[in-house]
């Protein structure tokens, strides 16, 4: 093992790009592919091979790396190429040059000379060494110095022979150069990824290079057979990255796009693509709405840019553009608890995935215009690769756990705060007060009662199985893959499970016509468990039956009949405290959800550099929520029995016309442009029917018209977009990079004069490094400063929100009750898309031969037309309306580091990103603060106070009330200060803010904020021959949580089981308590007393892999063993279950609120990854 901290002194593989991607200068045995060194064209007929190559690249924005000899003196006639694809063109280049090509990776394409070359080739003059290996293409080579002399290999010790093979997928990797470090002795892989040199010292160091990947310096040690596997470089320059409508080189790029690869995706199992995301791109927060199966999630891209329109990205799946709805996969009405939202991206099977791109800045997600304000996520599904077929299976088990439990009162703390709240209230106990204690009972067993979180949570398991096949040949390529994933929940009754199938398909029919699908369909069904704190009629959530039930109470008794049945409702003054399991067991509530996405298109060459595409795709969804509640429930007993039944269904279809453009002009210029005219419309129905007083609960939810109180509604919904988009991407010389983009959108939601928006955009960089004053600093191998400004907009805003609106309304008419309509909402013409311009600097640096890539950011978000409800004066006969009156802002500093920190036979990689956010309201509708819980009507309340607020000067998710100062001690202490002169000793206190000598609301102040300072992500990854370790952290710093759970189990008023923190209340004898005295009424508001920092730092992820030795089963192409373990150890003060958290799911308002969710889990899983 050797540290090396300077640039690498050679390169393995010429590099097919920009000079600055050479790095550094190259040792003498190889010269660099680089657009300076292509010859130019002797004559106006003729043109070197490499010049061509070097335009190919630019025009199809892919890197073509071969051996410097391979080209050396080749010249081809001026012809016209195709232009459809990359692979028609090197067909004809190639045709005639004994050359042949093989496609690596995406838009990564080796050169190597044709077999039937090999074999005419004479034998060199200088004395070169035979191999062992029985295959013929595996042949030693002279290497060229770079003043055009050739080196001999000196007498050969040692003959090594190996394979070189992609980390994770264990595929062989062809064209990597093999070199034996401080000689000229080296030689490539076959297409296999096969290799065989004749090393002269058998202790010397093999050094492994290729394009894509990260180069490796393994000792031979003496050894005759030495397989390397090699880690894909994701950050390099010549990383090819998916923007909106195309690919473009990394080094390319003038916009602020963050890529997460395919193998960061494997490194670490994720069950749905939102895991993927989290903690590994800058900016972007993933917070997960519940821990339960299939749970919803939130994102947000650069913070909260709407407080009523939709701030999640727009997610584009291969081309197809969707909005993360969680309404869409979660039909019920709203009298029916639903057991917490459901996440509509668990749909989509990660295991499908091949890279993630995320547009962060104006300049890259304008090409969205009206749905690219909240950022944009680009999904792209795996490929099949011309050549060997592959088989690939995917399995792991694992067993997850209750992370961590709270401690709340045993039987016999919880009887005497019985006892003791109801002396203070000057009560005397008594049998009909819902509890009869025997103290001596009590007394003799100390902890007798029931431990609720021990009865209700459970280790479950997780699994999951994924089969892929892949392959093609140059005419016909196909990746098909089909996965089963299962979760059963810690509460006993709630599971998830998906089935999905994927099949994407691409076809050459010729030198002018491509063909292809994307393809994905996919299953899902979710029982869930009301876990939230719902109360009403319905009765309260698992989470809060675990913490609030009794502990004097059984799991089970028995009926005469010897019915086993859950006592769901305590007596007299404590019922409504629901048994945790009888609500989970007890309830029904599954929803299953139905998926199709796909899509066909045609690429069409035109002319040379121009090609046009046709889309036509659509995404198809149906859910279906069935929900019963028996009789034997409390949330049914009084209803005898409550069911119903909720379905959604959609068809979103989409047109797209795409017209691309290609060339470069010289050696210097080149141009890339693009013009789409789309076209994509949304049509839902949704229907509801609900029904109570059933004969008997036999029938469930089957029967509805057989309950004696009955309900129904349905309704459907329509929208549509026109798109007009047209971007054109210029390069001068390599080094001044210019990109303009313009979009015209048209919806149907706005109103009749605001149909249609433009949003443009422009951003310029400089790659500072292909400088002759920067290029020559051995310290700097990459330097781009870029900068954008551009507009984007925010359709998410509900539907017809434009227009007049009726609704049912009931009359009496001649003393008869009778249906009728009336307005219900007035037309606003003038509505129109909330509108966001977005500033962006940034810096991509590279050093130590891009061993240390730095990319930062700064940008200022201003959003302005912001929506908000305002009242209407009574003879408007409406009481609200909505217009585009508020602004907002976001601003924050991104930073993302990834490095090579050792190099060798033991290598250590880092990958680190943190970003922070300042979010700001600048502007209200005639007011400058809106107390809030959520938006909609549904307010959440601390004992009958609104929690919420937005405020102009303050961010979004903001807390509101007052600030507690403990408890009063005595009298003396009540007299002495005077702000609250009708207090008891015991009794809350709280501080008078404004200074008017007296505690009221007027004292409200802002108390804490939900949304985060800081989040971050890093991940550690080891190797050290076949072994791997990966260690991913993430966290977040600076924000408040509202544990609304302590609101209730922190109360000292109720007769619900409390939190044992409560032994330390207020007694005469225990006058400097933290808490007040049983009994006591508490405070009808919000306070600090409940506000608790939410800062973590969570180990998300620990996977500890072995890679089997390639060859060692015949058949086998790769084997892989690994264990890992999710939310292993999480480093808070939080006093939770888990500070991720937020029960308010998408709000824009309310942000870091615990209402005893469903909580999180460590996972444990075994995992087999094999190829054949």
């Amino acid at each position: 093992m050797r540290r090396n901290w300077y640039p690498f002194l050679f390169c393995a593989v010429g590099l097919a790009g920009p000079p600055a991607m050479a790095q550094t200068s190259p040792p003498a045995q190889y010269a660099l592919h680089q657009p300076g060194d292509a010859p130019e064209p002797p004559q106006e007929e003729r043109r070197s091979l490499a010049s061509v190559l070097l335009e190919l690249e630019r025009r199809f924005n892919a890197s073509i790396a071969y051996r410097s000899e391979l080209v050396q003196d080749k010249v081809v006639d001026k012809q016209d190429l195709p232009v459809s694809s990359l692979e028609e063109a090197l067909d004809v280049l190639l045709k005639g040059h004994n050359l042949k090509y093989k496609k690596i990776k995406a838009a990564v394409y080796v050169l190597s000379a044709d077999e039937r070359q090999l074999r005419e080739v004479p034998k060199a003059k200088e004395k070169t060494f035979s191999t062992p290996s029985p295959e013929s293409s595996l042949r030693p080579v002279t290497l060229p110095l770079m003043g055009g002399n050739k080196v001999s290999v000196p007498t050969a010790a040692v003959a090594v022979t190996g394979t070189v093979t992609e980390e994770g997928s264990g595929q062989g990797i062809p064209g990597v150069t093999v070199l034996l470090k401080g000689t000229t002795t080296g030689t490539t892989t076959n297409e296999s990824g096969k290799y065989a040199l004749n090393a002269p010292q058998e202790d010397g160091t093999l050094v492994f290079s290729s394009i894509g990947y990260v180069t490796r310096e393994v000792p031979i040690g003496g050894r005759t057979t030495l397989d390397v596997a090699l880690a894909a470089d994701v950050k390099g320059l010549s990383e090819v990255v998916v923007v909106g409508y195309g690919t473009q080189r990394r080094s390319d790029l003038t916009g602020s796009v963050s890529s997460i690869s395919e193998a960061e995706i494997k490194a670490t199992p994720v069950t749905s693509l939102d895991q993927a995301l989290q903690g590994r791109a800058a900016g972007v927060q993933v917070i997960n709405s519940s821990g339960a199966p299939g749970g919803a999630v939130s994102v947000r891209v650069r913070g909260t840019g709407s407080i009523n329109a939709g701030s999640e990205p727009l997610y584009v799946v291969d081309g197809f553009p969707l909005y993360n709805d969680n309404n869409e996969t979660n039909p019920a009405g709203p009298g029916i608890p639903n057991g917490g939202a459901q996440n509509a991206l668990a749909s989509l099977n990660p295991n499908d995935i091949e890279s993630i791109e995320v547009l962060k800045d104006a300049s890259a997600t304008a090409i969205y215009g009206a749905r690219g304000a909240n950022g944009v996520v680009l999904i792209t599904t795996r490929r099949g690769k011309a050549g060997q077929s592959n088989i690939d299976l995917q399995v792991y088990y694992g067993v997850q756990q209750l992370r961590r439990t709270r401690p709340i009162f045993n039987a016999v703390e919880y009887a005497g705060y019985l006892v003791e709240k109801d002396v203070n209230a000057s009560i005397a106990p008594a049998p009909n007060r819902g509890y009869n204690i025997d103290w001596n009972f009590l007394d003799s067993v100390r902890t007798a009662g029931t431990d609720w979180q021990e009865e209700t949570f459970r280790p479950a398991p997780i699994q999951n199985y994924q089969l892929s096949f892949s392959g093609g040949t140059d005419k016909i390529r196909y990746a098909i893959g089909g996965n089963y994933f299962n979760q059963d929940g810690i509460i006993v009754n709630s599971r998830f499970n998906r089935y999905s199938l994927r099949v994407n398909l691409d076809a050459d029919l010729n030198r002018w016509l491509k063909v292809g699908n994307n393809l994905s369909v996919s299953r899902t069904v979710n029982h869930g468990v009301v876990t939230e704190n719902e109360g009403g009629v319905y009765g309260r959530g698992v989470v809060s039956g675990v913490f609030q039930t009794s502990p004097l109470d059984p799991v089970l008794v028995t009926e005469e009949n010897n019915a086993k049945l859950y006592p769901t409702q305590a007596v007299g003054d404590y019922a409504g405290y629901n048994n945790p399991l009888g609500i989970a067991q007890g309830r029904k509530n599954v929803t299953g959800n139905n998926r199709l996405i796909g899509d066909i298109y045609g690429d069409v060459r035109l002319l040379e550099g121009l090609s046009f595409r046709l889309k036509v795709g659509a995404s198809v969804t149906d859910s279906r929520r069935n929900v019963f509640f028996p009789s034997t429930t409390g949330a049914g007993r009084e209803a005898r029995g409550i069911a119903s039944i909720g379905a959604n269904s959609s068809i979103n279809w989409l047109v797209e016309n795409i017209l691309s453009y290609n060339r470069t002009f010289g050696q210097r210029h080149a141009l890339n442009a693009v013009a789409v005219y789309s076209l994509q419309r949304n049509y839902s129905e949704s229907q509801y029917g609900e029904s109570s007083n059933f004969v008997n609960d036999v029938l469930e939810e089957y029967s509805l018209g057989s309950g004696l109180t009955r309900t129904s509604r349905s309704g459907a919904y329509d929208y549509a977009f026109k798109s007009y988009t047209g971007r054109v991407n210029y390069i001068f010389d390599e080094k001044y990079l210019v990109t303009v983009t313009t979009r015209m959108d048209g919806s149907s939601r706005f109103g009749a004069g605001n149909k249609y928006a433009v949003f443009p955009s422009a951003a310029v960089a400089w790659r500072l490094s292909n400088e002759s004053f920067i290029r020559n600093l051995r310290l700097v191998s990459d330097l781009k400063v870029r900068a954008s400004y551009g507009f984007t907009g925010n359709s998410e805003i509900g539907g017809y929100k434009s227009l007049n609106r009726f609704g049912q309304v009931n009359y009496v008419l001649d003393r008869q009750e009778a249906a009728g309509i009336a307005p219900t909402q007035v037309a606003n013409r003038e509505l129109q898309w909330e509108r966001t311009r977005q500033f962006d600097v940034g810096v991509d640096l590279g050093v130590l031969g891009n061993r240390i890539v730095v990319v930062a950011d700064y940008y200022h978000k201003i959003t302005d037309n912001l929506l908000l409800d305002i009242d209407l004066p009574n003879y408007t006969g409406f009481s609200r309306a909505t217009v585009n009156v508020g602004a907002l802002e976001n601003r924050g500093v991104e930073l993302a580091i990834n490095s090579q920190n050792l190099t060798g036979a033991l290598t250590w990689n880092t990958s680190l990103n943190i970003a922070r956010n300042r979010n700001k309201v600048t502007k209200l509708y005639n007011a400058n603060q809106l107390v809030t819980g959520f938006l909609g009507g549904d307010v959440i309340k601390s004992n009958g106070g609104n929690v919420g607020i937005i405020k102009v000067g303050y961010p979004l998710g903001a807390y509101f009330g007052a600030i507690y100062e403990g408890v009063w001690r005595d009298q003396q202490q009540i007299e002495e200060v005077g702000t609250m002169p009708d207090a008891k000793p015991g009794t809350e206190r709280f501080r008078d803010t404004n200074g008017d000598g007296q505690v009221d609301s007027n004292d409200f102040t802002i108390i804490g904020n939900g949304q985060p300072d800081v989040v971050l992500g890093v991940t550690n990854t080891f190797a050290y021959k076949g072994v791997s370790l990966s260690v991913f952290m993430n966290g977040m710093l600076g924000y408040d949580i509202f544990n609304h759970a302590k609101a209730r189990s922190e109360s000292t008023n109720g007769g619900e089981n409390k939190f044992r923190s409560l032994l330390d209340r207020w007694t005469i004898d225990n006058p400097d308590a933290r808490y007040p005295a049983a009994g006591i009424q508490p405070f009808d508001g919000a306070s600090t007393r409940y506000i608790e920092r939410g800062d973590y730092l969570r180990v998300k992820n620990i996977t500890l892999g072995y890679q089997l030795p390639a060859g060692l089963v015949k058949g086998v192409r790769n084997a892989r063993l690994y264990l890992s373990g999710d939310n292993l150890f999480t480093f808070t003060n939080y006093s939770g279950f888990d500070p991720e958290v937020n029960s308010a799911g998408v709000s824009n308002t309310i942000m870091g609120l615990d209402m005893n969710a469903y909580p999180s889990v460590k996972i444990y899983r075994i995992g087999l990854d094999l190829g054949f």
